[in-house]
This record gives structure tokens, C-alpha cells and sequence, in this order.
């Protein structure tokens, strides 16, 4: 959360008017399942509601809604485990386990300059505890204990990411990019930090990106796993207002549009500092809807979490009492099957974090960041499909379907693509270089997505010789 979001006020965080609308993917009492609404209506609908106040909390903590959204919750009757503590985590994730399962933390680490430059906000942090080196230290270690297999970051400093946090977690075997900040030429000070994430290089290859408005989305290609996943990591609009709340939907759904068009039918998780609760309209459209094809499920909203830190009590701790859940995990329900989550602290970590003074506020020798870390273990739902183990089998089970027809049909179409594609210049492309190649790319994706799957694997081993999915190759 940046520092020109604070609000005030015990036990609130920012939060938008929560829009009355039924969920359109659903049936009512046996009716018809009603039309879907557009991108354009749920961008609207995402975007209402302006509000700053108390959020109304049942006895346990939790927001008022929050048993409804369990309820509705589309893994509730699946076991999900809670890991206590880093030492929780690391004994339910045992190396054998990670090979086949995806490990993802999100955590907005609180930028070095904007720390400097708000002395007031946090005048109960310790100086020692503030200085950025020794935040450093206990990040990475917090990494190490942890091991995730992505790490989506928020409010890292550029200047800091190439000084020190990308050699730091390079050397612990992650590769990682970062979105740069646009600069606005009418700011009183220049936007110095941006999201980053970093995959264990072990696990993941890079396949493609996209650095959107305040969100950044990067593709990654499972080495063992043949499966494509998207991180789709935001730090969305911190301003409470109307226009807030515009920029916030408007940046959700452009990350998720991205995805929607370069990446279709990959799997999704979409995570990071929202600055706006559970309960606003933005959060209601992803809960009810499939915004731009996406059926989203929430990490701390299944049953599993109802006693969590990131559920009944905070995930940004500030000064002056300012204690919001504004920290979210979202992922795609339909391709995975969240396994265990995070409960970010001991009860006796808790106490020494969280307790004490009303005033007192984070970082702190524990926590590295006046936010705490969420996280969550996923598994693919459907079965690995391994390739067989010589070019001949792979290529009968491709096409043994197919009528020789239709496979002499889609391998004229692929080789009238490429005698289409426009040849890639030396150096620098031009502008209208640049947009025949996003047009021949866009030509590509739509007859791509006309093929079945057996159709798809068909063009990717049999036409193209590749071993890997047939996704993979199209974004290659």
C-alpha cells in the first residue's frame, strides 16, 4: 500500500460500496442461468462504489460476507491445509511434493524510498528495523524458509531490484523481471518503485510478458509439468475515490484481458496488493463472474482459512491504528486445486507483531514490510500428459483420430501462415513493422484457437516436430 492511500480510523481498511448485482453465472431457483454480461458491464460494475469507512466484522473477525463467499466457495468439500508459520510450511511442502505441485507468495515488501520519505507513518518502527539492509536480510530469509516456486513482489524499488534483490535471488536459483514504473511529468515525486516476480529457474522458463498499468503479467512454461501458467501480479490505484475505483477495475481488467487474448486456456493466478477489500464491487465481479473468460476462486476465502491472519485480522499494519485486508490470491479453480495455504505467523508472532500498543504498526524484527506475506500450494487438476518416447509414437498419437482430410487441411493453413509471416528486420523494427507482426501474431492466435485439441496437438508434433504443449509453441 503506498503511502498516499492512508486512511484513518481503528480496524479499517479501503474498501468500495459493494454493488447489488446477482452472480451471472449462476442458476435462481431453477430459472434459466441469466444472460452474461459483458467486458464493458463488469468493467462497470468493477468499478462502482467510492466508500472509505468501518467494514462490518462477525465475532471471529472475518467480514460480514465472508461466510457466504466460503460457502459459495467452489472447492469448500476439499481438504485444503493451513501451514502455520514458515516452519508449518516447510514441513507440509517436502521436496518430493514441490515437483509436482506450484508454490506461489505474494507480498508487497514496502519500497525503501517510500519509507524514507514518510517518517511520521511509521514512528513506532524501530530505526534499525526500517533500515532497508536489514529488511533485505530478513526477506531473502523469509525465502529461503519458505522456497515458493514464484514469488510475486509489490512496491520494489527499481534502483533496489538491480543493486540488490535480483542478484540476491538469483544466487538462490530464481530468475525474475520487473515492471518498471512510468514516470508522470506532473508528479511532485517520481513513482520509485514497481511489481516483480521471480520463478525458480529449476521449475519454470520464461514464455512471455506484459507490463501493464501497475500490474505485470508474466507466462511461464512448467518444465516437468508441460503446463502453461500466468502471474498476473498487481499493485493496483491506492487512491479512495471514485476515480480510485475506476483505475483499480480498469487496471484488473486490462491484465486480464491480456491474458484472455495472448495466452488462452493457461492457467492463472492472479495476486497482489488490490488496496481495496474482499467486499468491493472489483472483488464481487471476480467472485461472481467470469471477467474476460477467467473463473477465478479466492486462496482466503475458502473454509480452510476462516481462523487465518489474512482473514479475521490484517494484512497491512500501519500507524495510527490503519489495519486493512487489501492483500489478495485469486486463481483459476478449473485448472487448479489449491492445496494448503499460508497462516503468515505463530500465535507467538502474532502477539509480538500485532499486539501491544494500538498504535503500533510494521515493519518490525519479524516482518520486513508493514504488509505480511500470503501464500498458497497448488496442484494441476488434470493428469500430466507425457509425451511418448520416440518421434514415431508421438506423431500416431497425434493424428491416429484425425481424418487425413482434415490433416492435410490444417497443414495448408500452417504453411499459407508462414509464407504470410512478415520477415523479422536486423535491429530495430519499425512502427509499421512492429504492427504486421502483432497482426500476422493475432492471425496466428485466432486459427489456433478454431483447432480441437487433438487438432492442436496434431499442428504441434506432427507439422512442427515440437515435444512440448501446443501453447507453449504458439507463444514461443
Amino acid at each position: 500500500m503506498e503511502q498516499a492511500s492512508a486512511g484513518s480510523g481503528g480496524d479499517q481498511y479501503p474498501r468500495d460500496e459493494v454493488a447489488a448485482a446477482p452472480p451471472h453465472s449462476a442458476t435462481n431457483s431453477g430459472m434459466r442461468p441469466l444472460k452474461p454480461l459483458t467486458s464493458e458491464e463488469l468493467l462497470a460494475l468493477a468499478s462502482k462504489g467510492s466508500a472509505l469507512g468501518p467494514t462490518g466484522r462477525s465475532e471471529t473477525g472475518a467480514l460480514v460476507g465472508w461466510e457466504g463467499w466460503a460457502r459459495s466457495h467452489p472447492e469448500r468439500d476439499s481438504d485444503v491445509q493451513v501451514c502455520e508459520g514458515r516452519e508449518g510450511w516447510q514441513a507440509a511442502n517436502s521436496q518430493d511434493e514441490r515437483t509436482s505441485e506450484v508454490s506461489v507468495v505474494s507480498w508487497n515488501i514496502l519500497s525503501d524510498t517510500w519509507y524514507r520519505l514518510s517518517p511520521e507513518d511509521y514512528r513506532q518502527t524501530a530505526p534499525e528495523h526500517g533500515q532497508w539492509t536489514n529488511r533485505l536480510a530478513t526477506l531473502l530469509q523469509w525465502v529461503d524458509d519458505l522456497g515458493p516456486t514464484v514469488i510475486a513482489l509489490q512496491e520494489v524499488d527499481e534502483v533496489k531490484f538491480e543493486a540488490d534483490l535480483h542478484g540476491a535471488m538469483r544466487e538462490r536459483g530464481y530468475d525474475g523481471r520487473l515492471q518498471h514504473p512510468k514516470q508522470k511529468k506532473d508528479a511532485a515525486q517520481p513513482q520509485p518503485c514497481g511489481v516483480a516476480t521471480f520463478w525458480c529457474r529449476e521449475r519454470f522458463h520464461f514464455l512471455s510478458e506484459a507490463v501493464k498499468s501497475r500490474t505485470l503479467c508474466v507466462t511461464l512454461g512448467a518444465e516437468q509439468e508441460e503446463r502453461p501458467l500466468c502471474v498476473v501480479n498487481v499493485h493496483l490505484e491506492a487512491a479512495q475515490s471514485a476515480e480510485g475505483a475506476d483505475r483499480r477495475a480498469r487496471q484488473a481488467g486490462s491484465a486480464l484481458a491480456w491474458v484472455e487474448r495472448e495466452a488462452p486456456g493457461v492457467a492463472v493466478v492472479l495476486c497482489g496488493d488490490f488496496n481495496t477489500g474482499a467486499d468491493s464491487p472489483l472483488h464481487h465481479v471476480l467472485r461472481e463472474h467470469q471477467w474476460h473468460g477467467h473463473a477465478l476462486a479466492s486462496v482466503y476465502e475458502h473454509p480452510a482459512a476462516r481462523t487465518t491472519i489474512p482473514t479475521t485480522v490484517a494484512t497491512f499494519v500501519g500507524s495510527c491504528e490503519r489495519r486493512y485486508l487489501i492483500d489478495h490470491m485469486w486463481y483459476t479453480n478449473e485448472q487448479l486445486s489449491l492445496q494448503r495455504m499460508l497462516q503468515p505467523l505463530t500465535p507467538i508472532e502474532l502477539r509480538e507483531s500485532f499486539g501491544g500498543a494500538p498504535d503500533r504498526c510494521l515493519p518490525d524484527a519479524t516482518i520486513p514490510s508493514d504488509h505480511v506475506p500470503i501464500a498458497a500450494v497448488f496442484r494441476w487438476r488434470d493428469p500430466v500428459k507425457v509425451p511418448s518416447s520416440s518421434p514415431e509414437d508421438r506423431k500416431a498419437g497425434a493424428t491416429h483420430s484425425i481424418p487425413l482430410a482434415r490433416q492435410a487441411e490444417i497443414s495448408s493453413q500452417w504453411e499459407a501462415l508462414k509464407s504470410e509471416e512478415p520477415v523479422k528486420p536486423k535491429g530495430k523494427p519499425t512502427p509499421g513493422m512492429i504492427e504486421a507482426l502483432k497482426t500476422h501474431m493475432a492471425k496466428k492466435r485466432e486459427w489456433f484457437a478454431g483447432l480441437t485439441e487433438e487438432e492442436k496437438q496434431f499442428w504441434c508434433v506432427t507439422l512442427c516436430g515440437f515435444t512440448g504443449t501446443p501453447e507453449r509453441l504458439l507463444h514461443s
